[in-house]
Formats: structure tokens, C-alpha cells, sequence
């Protein structure tokens, strides 16, 4: 293990780094001390993602022992501390680190890259999808995801679900307090032996880690960070191997709509209408609509499929036709959608 000085923060290496390495560590501190944006490249086989943890994971232990430094007695959890106090306080907050990268396979080896620096101490989680994550037996079976989806969300509103019930005691389990890093096929392990969701349980860990792991489509769309619960104020966000970040940031902000999609929409609206006219809804069952909100519903359906179903293609030999950005607007406002 080498230590070297860079722009005043001490990184430990697991070896005497490159020049290489050292100009890349540098940059990356240079952003994290000026609060910056950074874009940096550097040729395959250079070490670039271990040069990422070791400089990032450098430059929070010493914030964090500024901050241990400068408020040794404070009680920020109470009311304690003045208006000024709790200023500074934020302002020297230790952030969290998210490290992003394009798939699951690249996270696990950066978390086993971490597993090797002086930085294992560190907390470190990753976060996944309820279907890469999920153990309920029931709710695995499902074959549409939407579905599965659903039924997890379900189990968990009503606490039908034991796994989720384990979470809170979970959080207690040595084999958890233990473990520092944590990836994807140790937290699903260890949900099976001890009876926890593995899912919810990367969202507890998250809380206080250090640095959390996750796929960069999980940060570029808004339905999965708030999902997710994932907080961008006070954390510094690392994207590795971002070249496929233009193509992920535009799948992020689409959507496929065919008129064939929306016949199965009405059909189950329809269908709930009449369970709801034929007054068969169980006693236990909650419901947070109206019969006149189901019909203004099916009514903006029938009409979405009529718009989808009269745009004019000017060249059907084509593979796609593009249309200026506006004019999903004008196919909303058709439908009778409030925008």
C-alpha cells in the first residue's frame, strides 16, 4: 500500500501509482474540492476506476474527519445547536458519494475494486430493481414485470409480505452490521438466510452509507430516483464508463404508445365499472377513485386511440417518422389530457 499527497488530500493506493493515475487522481479531487463538473478520459487499461474510488474515497475520509473535528460535541439530531451553528453544519456536511455505472456486472467489480483498496472500511451498498432483488416466492412467479410490480407494492401496503416485515430486524443482524461493502448477491444472500427484502433493505442501507452503487438509467430517470429515494443535495455523483449516457438520457424521456395498447386499458376499466355498477367490491377493499373519474378515464382513452389511430404517416416504406417535440401536445390536447 503506497500513500501519496495530492492537492492536500492523503490517498492510499494498493501500489506506487502511474503518472498516469496520479494526473487523473488530481483532476478528480480538483472537482470535488471546487465543486465542479468534470469530464475525464483516460486510455483502457489505465486503472481509471480504481483511480476514481481511491481519490474520491480520500477526499471524504478527510471530510469527514473535518467534520469530527469541528463539531466534536455537538448533538445535531436535537435542538441544540443556534440558527449560525446549523448554517456551518450544512455547509460542511459530509456528502454522500453515488458512483454510477451502465450495468449491474461493471457495479460489482468496481465494489470488488473497493474491496481491495484501504477504503474497505467504508460503508458501501448497491441499489437494484424488485425484480432483480425480490425473494418472494409469489411475486417471483409473476411473468409480467408490471405485474410483479404491483403485487410487491400490494403485499407491502397491506404487510402481507414476511420479507418486508424483516427489514427493521434485519438492520439489527451482525451479518449486516459487519459487512461494510455490500453488493447485489451479498444482500440477496443474506435476505434469503435471514428473512429480509433485499430490496427495501439496499434502500435502508443507502441512509447511511458511505458511497452507493447503482445502475446511471436509476439517476436519469425521475421515477426511479424518487422511487428509489435517491437525494442528489449534498452528494457528489460519479458516472463510470458515461459514453452511453446520451442514448440512456433519451430512453430515459421516452415512451412507446401504440393504439393496440391502449384496447387493453379500456377493457379494464370497463370491467371495473361494472364490478363497481354491480356493487361486488369486498368490504376490506380500498378504493381512492369514482365511478364518474372511470368514465372520464375510459372517454380520454377512447379518444388517445382515436388520435393514434388517424396520424398521418407521410411514408409508410419508411422505419420511423420524426416529429417536432411539440406535437405530443397537440395529440394530449386532442385527447382531452390536461397537460
Amino acid at each position: 500500500m503506497t500513500t501519496v499527497s495530492i492537492r492536500g488530500v492523503s490517498v492510499k493506493f494498493p501500489f506506487t501509482p502511474y503518472e498516469i493515475q496520479k494526473n487523473y487522481m488530481e483532476k478528480v479531487i480538483d472537482c470535488l474540492e471546487n465543486q465542479q463538473n468534470g469530464i475525464l478520459e483516460s486510455p483502457t487499461g489505465t486503472g481509471k476506476t480504481l483511480s476514481l474510488l481511491c481519490s474520491s474515497l480520500a477526499w471524504l475520509e478527510m471530510r469527514q474527519t473535518q467534520f469530527d473535528e469541528q463539531l466534536p460535541n455537538h448533538d445535531v439530531s436535537s435542538e441544540k445547536l443556534n440558527s449560525i451553528e446549523r448554517d456551518n453544519y450544512e455547509c460542511i456536511k459530509v456528502p454522500t458519494i453515488i458512483y454510477a455505472s451502465r450495468t449491474h456486472s461493471q457495479l460489482r467489480q468496481a465494489m470488488q475494486e473497493m474491496k481491495r483498496t484501504a477504503y474497505n472500511h467504508m460503508k458501501a451498498c448497491v441499489l437494484g430493481s424488485r425484480e432483480q432483488m425480490c425473494i418472494n416466492q409469489e411475486v417471483i412467479d409473476e411473468k409480467d414485470k408490471s405485474h410483479k410490480i404491483n403485487l410487491c407494492r400490494l403485499k407491502v401496503k397491506k404487510k402481507q409480505c414476511t420479507y418486508f416485515n424483516g427489514v427493521e430486524r434485519g438492520l439489527e443482524n451482525p451479518d449486516i452490521l459487519t459487512l461494510n461493502i455490500i453488493d447485489m448477491e451479498d444482500i440477496v444472500e443474506l435476505g434469503r438466510c435471514h428473512d429480509f427484502c433485499p430490496y427495501y433493505m439496499a434502500k435502508e442501507l443507502k441512509l447511511n452509507a458511505d458511497i452507493v452503487f447503482m445502475p446511471y438509467n436509476y439517476l436519469l430517470d425521475p421515477r426511479t430516483t424518487k422511487t428509489l429515494g435517491v437525494q442528489f443535495l449534498n452528494s457528489v455523483v460519479i458516472l463510470d464508463e458515461a459514453h452511453n449516457i446520451e442514448k440512456v438520457c433519451e430512453d430515459a424521456t421516452s415512451a412507446q404508445i401504440k393504439s393496440t395498447d391502449i384496447t387493453p386499458c379500456i377493457q379494464d376499466i370497463t370491467a371495473i365499472i361494472d364490478v363497481l355498477l354491480g356493487g361486488h367490491v369486498p368490504v376490506d377493499e380500498e378504493i381512492d377513485f369514482t365511478l364518474q373519474q372511470l368514465r372520464q378515464l375510459n372517454e380520454i382513452f377512447f379518444k388517445f386511440k382515436k388520435v393514434l389511430a388517424h396520424i398521418k404517416l407521410p411514408n409508410l416504406s419508411l422505419e420511423g417518422v420524426s416529429f417536432d417535440g411539440d406535437y405530443i401536445y397537440e395529440i394530449l390536447d386532442a385527447a382531452g389530457v390536461l397537460i
